[in-house]
């Protein structure tokens, strides 16, 4: 299950990932998180069963990329 919860509640994070873990279901989420800081509290309250990889890779800037933020070239492609 992928972010069940807005990011900032993190206390909210943590009741759902334990209600949900027994289901076999892992919990991604971290790609509304943008700093060390942020990961470090999600990591230090041990809230989520499953996160991005690039929360462990200092040189890394994109996780996912939305159409919505592309350039206007990219939006004209067609399938873009």
């Amino acid at each position: 299950m992928e972010e069940p919860v807005p990011p900032e509640n993190l206390a909210a994070l943590k009741k759902a990932a334990d209600a949900i873990a027994p289901l076999g279901i892992p919990v991604a989420t971290g790609e509304r998180l943008h700093s060390i800081y942020e990961f470090r509290e999600l990591f230090e309250c041990q809230a989520a069963a499953a996160l991005h990889l690039a929360a462990a890779t200092p040189n890394f800037k994109i996780q996912e990329h939305f159409n919505l933020f592309a350039e206007d070239w990219h939006k004209r492609r067609p399938n873009a």
